[in-house]
């Protein structure tokens, strides 16, 4: 499923969430007390920032099409069963302003990310 994929919560909705916060109610830990899972959080704006100049100019314009059902290429057993009807892919720029603080972020993943309008499968 997308936990098991790099991926922004919600970039598969028109209008995607906004910040994420994690709290442990309760952590497992392994038999000498480390705490288990691997949850990761990354600052997009800084990916976007450090962008090779070639490639961010390259990625300037272009969108991606998100949506819940594609799954890494490897689509949801609910939605080829026919149990969950697919939704339409919401198109957000890969180069995308983060509304709170008006800095470009980088927001593509391969969790929901089926394809880059204006490329091909393999360039995408």
């Amino acid at each position: 499923r997308g936990a098991d994929f790099w991926h922004s919560d919600n970039s598969y909705n028109p209008t995607p969430g906004g910040p994420t916060a994690l709290y442990g109610v309760k952590i497992p830990v392994d038999s000498d007390g480390t705490p288990l899972g691997d949850t990761l959080f990354v600052d997009a704006e800084r990916a976007a920032v450090e962008l090779p100049a070639e490639l961010r100019q390259c990625l300037t314009g272009l969108s991606a099409t998100h949506n819940m059902a594609y799954n890494g290429g490897v689509p949801l057993p609910e939605y080829t069963s026919g149990e969950w009807a697919e939704e339409p892919d919401a198109v957000h720029p890969i180069l995308r302003r983060n509304p709170l603080s008006g800095r470009e972020a980088l927001f593509v993943s391969p969790a929901y990310v089926r394809d880059v309008i204006g490329l091909t499968k393999i360039e995408s």
